[in-house]
């Protein structure tokens, strides 16, 4: 099953912290999610072959470090 913009934004309580557009933008051209048909996104590549460091490496996005985390939650 594929999700819309929409199904995808409302999928989360938390707001996103880049444009929506601009991700999916950067995961298609990844070739890691494509529009169907029916203008839904569906994934391109078998989850179990991707890992969490294979993601922060393709994405350009920071991921948080430990001190971040640590400085977030004392917040």
């Amino acid at each position: 099953k594929g999700l819309t913009v929409d199904e995808l934004i409302a999928s989360t309580d938390h707001p996103f912290a880049i444009d929506i557009n601009t991700l999916l933008d950067t995961l298609i051209r990844l070739e890691l999610i494509h529009t169907s048909s029916d203008g839904r996104y569906r994934l391109s590549r078998d989850l179990r072959e991707v890992t969490v460091y294979d993601l922060s490496q393709l994405l350009p996005y920071h991921l948080p470090t430990h001190c971040d985390l640590e400085d977030f939650n004392s917040t």
